[in-house]
């Protein structure tokens, strides 16, 4: 796995499937792929000649930057109560939908 993808666990919430930030060493790992993302934005800005191309290319770096930094701030939010409140429903949830997904 590359440096600064995430080693985040696939956290089951009911109606979607996210990554979450559940810890200060996922926060830490996230805010560096924030980074690490930047800077290849950055680096295109540099080389791409053509504006249009530009816009192309870093169209999915900048989604991909505007939703790590909306879990930094979803965990920064909380409370570390909350955080581990949270975390105990999201396994509970996790641990149910994958007896169910053995029964089929």
């Amino acid at each position: 796995m590359h440096k600064y993808m995430p080693k985040h666990s696939l956290h089951l919430i009911p109606g979607r499937y996210d990554f979450v930030i559940y810890n200060d060493q996922e926060l830490e790992v996230t805010k560096e792929r924030i980074r690490y993302f930047q800077q290849q934005v950055e680096r295109l800005q540099q080389l791409e000649t053509k504006p249009q191309n530009y816009q192309l290319l870093v169209g999915g770096f900048r989604a991909e930057i505007d939703r790590m930094n909306l879990e930094v701030r979803e965990y920064l939010s909380l409370h570390p109560s909350e955080l581990k409140e949270r975390g105990a429903r999201v396994a509970d949830k996790s641990v149910l939908c994958l007896f169910d997904s053995l029964k089929d």
